[in-house]
């Protein structure tokens, strides 16, 4: 059975025309012409000295962030941009951060309802 945000998602793509349902075989899609275009559309890579830049602007942000929220204790860049490879095509972020007990236990009771 489909999930109700999954149907949700769902019919967003079909009514913007990436998707079609396929006659005969109940909860199954297939991408349309649109669909499939959009599947083979590639990013604009990023340059090594422009992920330098994006990730310098990250660390100043980070920094900031944490002198006026401390539950940010750090933040890594991972994957591809480590490797000195040019161009790249895109940048991994990990955020290790604190979340304070008592947050922690509202937003549990809110997801178990």
């Amino acid at each position: 059975m489909i999930s109700l945000q999954r149907s949700r998602s769902l019919q967003k793509w079909h009514f913007a025309g990436y998707i079609e349902p396929v006659r005969g075989r109940k909860e199954t899609w297939r991408n349309t012409d649109v669909g499939n275009k959009l599947a083979v559309v590639r990013s604009r890579r990023l340059t090594l000295a422009k992920a330098e830049d994006l990730l310098n602007d990250l660390e100043d942000r980070a920094a900031q962030l944490a002198m006026k929220d401390s539950r940010i204790l750090k933040v890594a860049a991972f994957g591809s941009v480590l490797t000195q490879h040019d161009p790249l095509h895109d940048i991994d972020i990990g955020v290790h951060w604190h979340q304070p007990r008592k947050a922690r236990l509202s937003t549990t009771r809110t997801n178990s309802n």
